[in-house]
């Protein structure tokens, strides 16, 4: 039996991805740390609620706390290379974010990041794009870490649909395995 969304759960849905963008958009502290509860109580529900019912609840607790654990949102980005997960918020943070006008940074190493402040002390990160280091690209901790939650949350969503779907296979094979067993006897 497929359960249809509700009104309630994709307006809270929305909700959720506003106050992300909000967030990254806005390089607040507050607005982050919101969104970085919000993130962590969302796949704590879904972990706890995955013990009882199975299928899109579990694909979202398993795929979402895997984006969780290789994004790792609450801490500082890393110095060094950039991950794949780092480059996406970086991109989306710098699209989002309204563009930053500070002088330019002296060295230019392709793909590790620098952190300086802003005139308002609010914590920067260079991240420079490019085997030549030709595109740079400036974005606020905050909006970064934001973006960086919401991405795990997109992945969480991935992983509801993949979990829903093998829910389904897998009921319908307990249900004809079943008949085969009623049949039997």
């Amino acid at each position: 039996m497929l359960q249809k969304p509700t009104i309630l759960g994709l307006m809270g849905l929305i909700v959720v991805f506003a106050v992300g963008l909000a967030s990254v958009r806005a390089n607040d502290e507050f607005l982050m740390a919101t969104v970085l509860v919000s993130t962590i109580g969302l796949f704590s529900t879904a972990s706890v609620i995955a013990l009882y019912r199975r299928g899109a609840w579990a694909g979202f607790a398993i795929f979402g706390w895997a984006s969780y654990l290789i994004c790792q949102p609450h801490s500082a980005p890393s110095i060094g290379a950039a991950t794949v997960p780092n480059m996406a918020a970086y991109r989306l943070a710098s699209a989002i974010s309204d563009p930053i006008k500070l002088p330019s940074i002296s060295f230019r190493i392709g793909a590790y990041p620098a952190f300086f402040t802003d005139g308002d002390g609010n914590p920067m990160l260079l991240a420079v794009q490019g085997g030549s280091g030709a595109r740079t690209v400036m974005v606020p901790v905050n909006s970064l870490r934001a973006g960086l939650c919401l991405l795990t949350l997109a992945v969480g969503l991935v992983g509801a649909i993949v979990g829903g779907w093998v829910g389904r296979r897998e009921r319908a094979r307990a249900t004809e395995l079943q008949s085969v067993d009623d049949g039997r006897t």
